[in-house]
């Protein structure tokens, strides 16, 4: 869970995945903690994990966009 929790901190979407699923089930030592898990999932989906992607899917669960596009970012 260490290891995941750096990959978290480093914004690695498939350690976000991992660590989230460590969360859904309270492995590792973790006390499980389904709200934390789902944002993590989330955040993990909006990055591009294709596991955490399936999982909101299965879990229907919307994931927004990662980032919001605007017109200001059009004209760059």
């Amino acid at each position: 869970v260490a290891l995941f929790r750096e990959g978290v901190e480093a914004e690695n979407p498939l350690c976000m995945y991992f660590y989230a699923v460590s969360l859904e089930s309270g492995l590792g030592g973790l006390t499980a903690d389904r709200d934390d898990a789902r944002a993590w999932f989330i955040k993990a989906a909006q990055l591009g994990s294709p596991q955490a992607r399936e999982w909101c899917r299965k879990n229907k669960v919307d994931v927004p966009s990662a980032r919001p596009t605007s017109e200001a970012d059009s004209t760059r």
